[in-house]
């Protein structure tokens, strides 16, 4: 970041300049020998690679980040066909000169000349009723936007590439409006490669280039989120028990999208899977926790966590300080007991519902074990 200012840049132009799409192992440590990054550099690869797939995206690398190109890739994709078309819509380009770029533009050696890319404005608008759409909002007479619509100016929108002036202004112009709330400047910021606030018809097309993962393609769904719980309610007794031992196999309480799909499959459900998925992860961070799952069990688990570390320094130490007759096992009256013989202000009813995955009445050290490598989302 503090070389090239956004994390889509540093994927473009350090991880990923072969617009790949993804990154393997040698790639990603050729990238971290380019900008003299030390440390432990497999144990980061397995962190960034979430999904044990063998290669990093971008929406691994940072989610969110992700999540704002894919809504803009998403929109671009309505508006024209394409980024890349929606690219010589906002331009208006109508020669096939390639232009003269200003000082300090990077040029990439894949970059095509126009001529051979980019669409005529007969075939810019693949769809009649985009065609239609666009006639309508900015007159019939032509199909490129009217300058006074958009606010342009011959500054603004030059032949081969757009200021951020021109790009605002023309996602005004078209309406366009992030959820999140994330501004046309911002996005802006994210496309522009070369980092001297012009944007080229290749910031685009590396859009088009690119397959964000299902999840971010897709709104969420809520329907399907409900019956998801359903099924999971059906198979184990609470969602606690089918995050343990269904989705989150490692204790880590992170869930990549690769870990949900495999669980609901073995769960047999696959009713619109990226659309629960999307639904589920509220901050888009393009991982799981029990708190998104759960959000009053993900608390009492927390609090429980934290009480036996303050007190006795980790779980192992405080199962043993509950287990008062040393028999390596908690009943309900004797897990009661204790809590109140220890000030353990939590719903032990409950917890003891979260802890006993096999329904036997009784709780051992391993069932509150997974607590000890357990995180919480930031």
């Amino acid at each position: 970041l503090q070389e090239h200012g956004n994390f889509a840049r540093a994927w473009r132009r350090s991880l990923d300049p072969d617009s790949s799409g993804s990154v393997v192992l040698v790639e990603f440590l050729q990238a971290c020998r380019r900008i003299n990054f030390t440390g432990n550099l497999h144990r980061l690869w397995k962190l960034l690679d979430s999904d044990g797939s063998g290669t990093m995206s971008l929406s691994e690398l940072d989610a969110p980040t992700a999540v704002v190109l894919s809504r803009f890739r998403m929109w671009a994709w309505q508006l024209a066909g394409s980024c890349g078309d929606t690219f010589a819509l906002f331009c208006g380009i109508r020669n096939d000169a390639t232009p003269d770029l200003p000082p300090g533009f990077q040029p990439r050696s894949h970059r095509l000349p126009l001529r051979s890319i980019l669409p005529s404005w007969a075939t810019a608008l693949p769809l009649a009723a985009r065609r239609a759409t666009v006639r309508a909002r900015f007159g019939q007479a032509s199909k490129r936007p009217r300058a006074a619509a958009c606010h342009w100016t011959p500054q603004h929108a030059q032949d081969g590439f757009l200021t951020l002036d021109a790009f605002c202004a023309c996602l005004a112009a078209f309406e366009y409006q992030d959820p999140t709330g994330v501004t046309s400047a911002q996005i802006f910021d994210l496309l522009d490669y070369s980092n001297v606030r012009i944007l080229t018809l290749e910031d685009f097309q590396f859009l088009d280039r690119w397959s964000p993962p299902a999840w971010m393609t897709v709104p969420g769904d809520p329907e399907a989120t409900e019956r998801f719980f359903e099924a999971c309610e059906r198979r184990y007794d609470n969602r606690v028990v089918a995050w343990r031992r269904l989705f989150d196999r490692d204790q880590s309480n992170f869930v990549s999208y690769k870990e949900f799909v495999e669980a609901c499959d073995e769960l047999k459900f696959n009713h619109n899977l990226p659309g629960v998925w999307a639904n589920i992860d509220d901050d888009m961070s393009g991982y799981l926790t029990l708190r998104e799952i759960d959000a009053v069990a993900d608390g009492s688990l927390a609090i429980f966590k934290t009480w036996c570390e303050v007190n006795f320094g980790g779980i192992s130490a405080a199962f043993d300080a509950l287990d008062a007759d040393g028999n390596a096992s908690l009943t309900y009256r004797e897990f009661q007991a204790a809590a109140l013989r220890l000030n353990l202000k939590a719903d032990v009813e409950a917890l003891m519902r979260y802890f006993d995955a096999d329904n036997t009445g009784q709780i051992t050290r391993e069932d509150v074990l997974f607590l000890e490598d357990w995180h919480t989302k930031v």
